[in-house]
């Protein structure tokens, strides 16, 4: 376009150059014609000048627009998260961030390279569809979540935003990427951090109850009145060393260590969980109800303590029995084979086996707020009535056995609460054989009778 418009400029101004020359020939137009050769290479002159003048302004906007390119490149390539853009599907450019987090070597030449490639197959057709909205203007989804591929096969959940960018070469996307599981494993490390927080002032607190019972001990123990009794005395360090015993087992219980001395009994977790249900289900309304399902078929061994256990679970179930007024509570019992990679993402596990025991209700749900705080002590938000240590003394006791809890849940969608304890390749005490339906519960009951005749009370 610009050749023929300044092949037309010079055309014109050669024919007004020939003008001017035939008119300076005349003898009747000289005074006319060199007034006219005077304007034209005065116009010839401004020409030039103003053609030196865009010349410079061409120059400094082509160094204004070579800094602002290394200025954005520098940007991108010093950006935390993945940075990617895309031409026509296929991968014009990316930076260092990109490259790790898909775990791509420095020195591969990855331009022109098909990004959904890079992108898990089930993922694909999603992924190719929202790029190709955002290619047409379209604003929503915003985000997209995906899972990419790495090199070595291993899948890493991805967070995507999109910008559509205009080039010389026309539209083309630039995609931020961030690893999901990096951010959620900061998270959780983040609310541990706070419960280890709220634990602290909690053995705080304990331990001022430890100081006042030692002071009155030693106060009983070095007391001169003989007004007092022996036998009183020994009475009142009797109970309080009781209260201190207490106190004791509290702390143990929300401290987030493990069981001390030796190696803790092996125990049939599912039997436990089954007994534990059974016991709920006759405290529950007529309205709810449990349903138990088991997922695995050989004996689910855990080695650890049966009443902490059972505090636990029972926390557990009622909490989701809180939560509805009605329905059904789940209770699912299933194998967690974790690896390497997905005890990464789940802070105080390790890459083995564990039970997971799902408690599952239909309730209300929590909002992210509350869930962050759920495992913190003395938070509730059920009124007066409740303590709020209930999900704290399951924290510390899946901590104290060497598991974790995961809490998912969402706002009118109700709650999953899930305790992991490692399971044990111990074998199980011989137990006798299970009572039959008609004795099962015998020796369970407790019967009061009342009545003034001695012989109709022992009959």
């Amino acid at each position: 376009m610009r050749t023929p418009a300044l092949v037309v400029c010079l055309l014109t101004l050669l024919l007004a150059a020939a003008g001017v020359f035939h008119a300076l020939l005349a003898s009747s137009f000289r005074i006319p014609g060199l007034v006219a050769a005077v304007l034209l290479l005065l116009a010839f002159g401004a020409l030039a000048w103003l053609a030196g003048h865009q010349r410079e302004r061409i120059h400094d906007i082509e160094r204004a627009l070579d800094r602002s390119r290394l200025r954005a490149q520098a940007v991108i390539d010093a950006s935390p998260d993945g940075v990617v853009l895309i031409r026509d599907g296929r991968i014009h450019q990316a930076n260092p961030a990109f490259r790790a987090l898909l775990a791509l070597p420095a020195d591969e030449e990855i331009a022109g390279h098909t990004f959904l490639s890079l992108v898990a197959e089930e993922d694909r057709p999603a992924v190719e569809q929202w790029l190709r909205r955002r290619s047409e203007g379209a604003v929503e989804p915003a985000q997209l979540t995906f899972s990419g591929l790495r090199r070595s096969g291993a899948r890493v959940e991805l967070e995507a935003s999109c910008a559509l960018v205009p080039s010389r070469h026309g539209k083309q996307l630039a995609l931020f990427l961030r690893d999901l599981g990096e951010r959620r494993t900061l998270e959780l490390r983040l609310r541990n951090v706070t419960r280890l927080e709220a634990l602290a002032d909690v053995a705080e607190s304990l331990a001022r109850a430890f100081e006042k019972v030692f002071r009155e001990i030693r106060s009983l123990a070095r007391d001169p009145r003989e007004e007092i009794p022996d036998t009183q005395r020994l009475e009142r360090i009797d109970r309080l060393a009781t209260r201190g015993s207490a106190l004791a087992r509290r702390v143990l219980q929300l401290a987030p260590t493990g069981l001390e001395g030796p190696a803790p009994p092996a125990l049939d977790t599912g039997r436990l969980v089954r007994e534990v249900c059974a016991d709920f289900v006759r405290t529950l309304p007529p309205s709810l109800s449990v349903e138990l399902e088991v997922q695995t078929d050989e004996p689910a061994v855990v080695r650890g303590d049966a009443s902490h256990l059972r505090q636990a679970f029972w926390h557990l179930l009622q909490n989701a029995a809180e939560a509805q007024q009605e329905g059904e509570i789940r209770v699912r019992l299933r194998r967690l084979d974790l690896d390497s990679a997905g005890a990464a993402t789940r802070p105080g596990s390790e890459g083995r086996p564990y039970l997971m025991i799902e408690v599952r209700d239909t309730g209300c749900g929590m909002s992210e707020k509350v869930r962050a705080r759920a495992f913190s002590p003395f938070f509730t938000t059920k009124g007066k009535r409740a303590s709020g240590l209930g999900l704290t003394m399951v924290y510390g006791a899946a901590r104290a056995h060497g598991g974790f809890v995961e809490l998912d849940s969402n706002p009118g969608q109700g709650t999953i609460a899930r305790l992991a304890l490692p399971l044990s390749d111990a074998t199980l005490p011989e137990t006798r054989q299970a009572p039959d339906d008609a004795t099962r519960w015998r020796g369970r009951e407790m019967l009061l009778v009342v009545d003034d005749d001695p012989s109709a009370r022992e009959e």
